[in-house]
């Protein structure tokens, strides 16, 4: 094996960049510094590349005496090359247990924020993380074992939303040669050896196998990424263009036509793929898929969108906040999400049409308005019924869907339902010829 040779290295780094047309020459970029080889190697290498480089470093909290360790060796070896560091510290498992989230989950949401805030404050380009070819090759059999699509099969990026990975290219070999090349210490983070995790066990006990069977396993694997690469490329650009045909966007979710859909050849991946990105599961997909006409009002549900079918389609929206009893007074009253309920007494008996208007008898109200979010076992007299009905059924009498009812509000008094906002108002309040006075409530989406 011929000699390490670190300008060789340097030069397949700034190659894995020129290929993603990026040059960090002259760039004030971050490098998340946690102390271990791959940092402290990528803080050197992007310095050599001409790049104006500052460090951050969070201390979790989780390993003890260790994690002081950790941020002591970062401080020297800042101070030491002069380079800016910023740096801060978390209540991880607080933090996990609070949002109920796993350590690891809870970790990266606290340091990308952390990251985040620190370009915004410093007009810094990129947060350069220092994934490497193994990395990337134990992140795609997690998503294997998980399940996915070719995203999925092609890993992790040079370049996505700011996030720089230059050594993705490189081996661990490498980097541990070009640290010791420079001279330069680094320390171990002993979690890294605990097989409870997916990742460290994959790590230890499967990748070492597969090296077995191929000595040439990482560079295989490379080369194998950077082709399904190539192939998402072309079936990111194919699933952009079939979106526009079979999908409507608006402003907190989408509308896809599904039996459009199921006449496409490739629908139930474009389904898949679309619905990824709302952070629907392939087991979810499967079900819409398969039997969509027998699942009509299912409701399926993401961390933060919800999903439901409905005539023939499958609407997406923004999982709805439940609104607790706000009271309204006359003037404008702010909801959650920038809605708004204007309240205003008059005399003036005219009475609008507008669907986002309700007109009300004044002197029929018992007692204070407060508006909330529909709930389940609601009933009332819609306008133009004698008795009453129950609201689930007045809206699906509407065609209305379930994510739709979700949203749905109601203006009450203390007597019951008013306004079914948008909808209809109540019987027991309309405005007939010995109305005097009304209550004219205008509801708004800023």
């Amino acid at each position: 094996m011929p000699p390490f040779n670190p300008t060789a290295f340097l030069d397949k780094i700034r190659q894995t960049l020129s290929d993603a047309h990026i040059s960090v020459s002259g760039q004030r970029v971050l490098v998340a510094l946690s102390g271990g080889a791959d940092s402290v190697c990528l803080l050197h290498a992007l310095r050599e590349l001409g790049a104006k480089v500052y460090a951050a470093h969070c201390n979790f909290h989780l390993r003890g005496e260790e994690s002081n360790r950790d941020t002591a060796f970062v401080r020297e070896l800042c101070q030491a090359l002069g380079v800016p560091l910023f740096e801060t510290s978390f209540d991880t498992a607080s933090f996990a247990a609070q949002h109920g989230l796993s350590i690891e989950m809870a970790a990266r949401q606290l340091r990308y924020s952390y990251f985040d805030e620190i370009c915004r404050q410093n007009d810094l380009r990129y947060v350069c993380i220092g994934h490497h070819i193994e990395d990337n090759i134990e992140t795609v059999f997690l998503n294997l074992l998980r399940g996915t699509g070719i995203s999925g099969l092609r890993g992790m990026v040079v370049e996505h939303d700011g996030i720089l990975r230059p050594l993705l290219h490189t081996t661990r070999q490498e980097i541990e040669n070009y640290l010791q090349a420079n001279r330069q210490t680094f320390v171990n983070d002993s979690s890294n050896d605990d097989r409870k995790y997916r990742r460290n066990f994959l790590r230890h006990e499967i990748m070492p196998r597969l090296r077995e069977l191929n000595p040439h396993f990482d560079q295989t694997m490379d080369a194998n990424l950077r082709h399904i690469a190539e192939a998402d490329r072309i079936v990111v650009e194919f699933s952009r263009t079939k979106c526009g045909e079979y999908c409507t966007v608006n402003g907190t979710g989408c509308r896809i036509d599904l039996t459009a859909l199921r006449k496409e050849p490739h629908g139930n991946y474009l389904l898949f793929d679309w619905l990824s990105h709302y952070g629907f599961n392939a087991s979810q997909v499967e079900q819409i898929w398969s039997d969509f006409e027998q699942r009509t009002g299912a409701l399926f549900e993401a961390a933060d969108y919800v999903a439901t079918i409905c005539n023939g389609a499958l609407e997406i929206g923004i999982r709805p906040q439940a609104l607790s009893p706000v009271v309204l007074t006359d003037g404008i009253t702010a909801l959650a999400d920038g809605r708004m309920i204007g309240v205003e007494t008059s005399l003036d008996v005219a009475v609008s049409r507008d669907p986002l208007t309700a007109t009300l008898d004044a002197q029929k109200i018992c007692g204070s308005l407060y508006v909330r979010s529909a709930m389940e076992g609601d009933r009332f007299q819609p306008f133009g019924m004698k008795g009453t009905k129950l609201l689930s059924d007045f809206l699906t009498d509407r065609h209305r869907s379930r994510i739709e009812k979700m949203r749905t509000l109601v203006v009450c008094d203390d007597e019951g339902i008013v306004w079914v906002v948008g909808e209809r108002i109540s019987q027991r309040v309309s405005i007939t010829a010995d109305t005097r006075i009304m209550k004219v409530l205008r509801y708004t989406v800023r």
